[in-house]
């Protein structure tokens, strides 16, 4: 299976603290099993959260995310099924959606 790239919507204005700079936007990426999160340039304190079709959480972290790839394995027992995926920063906010396939 190819490394599928997770497009994700930003949820929330960014409070006024003018225009957000677009290489802080996080990349996140999923493949066999295993989610990938990175961005070029360092988010500090950063949550990120993963849940099941059923809205329940079944991850959930925080600290910061950089140009080293941070993974996450999707416990075994979630399989074929829509998974969402949030990052929420001190300014910002991340949601996307992608397929359990196993």
């Amino acid at each position: 299976m190819a490394k599928d790239v997770i497009p994700l919507e930003e949820l929330i204005e960014n409070n006024g603290k003018g225009k957000p700079n677009i290489t802080n936007n996080p990349e996140v990426s999923y493949e066999d099993g295993t989610i990938e999160i990175r961005c070029d340039s360092t988010i500090e304190n950063a949550t990120v959260s993963i849940k099941d079709k059923y809205d329940n959480t079944i991850y959930m972290t925080m600290g910061n995310i950089g140009n080293t790839p941070q993974q996450i394995n999707i416990p075994e027992d979630v399989n074929d099924e829509k998974v969402s995926i949030e990052i929420i920063t001190d300014d910002k906010a991340f949601k996307g959606e992608f397929l359990i396939e196993k």
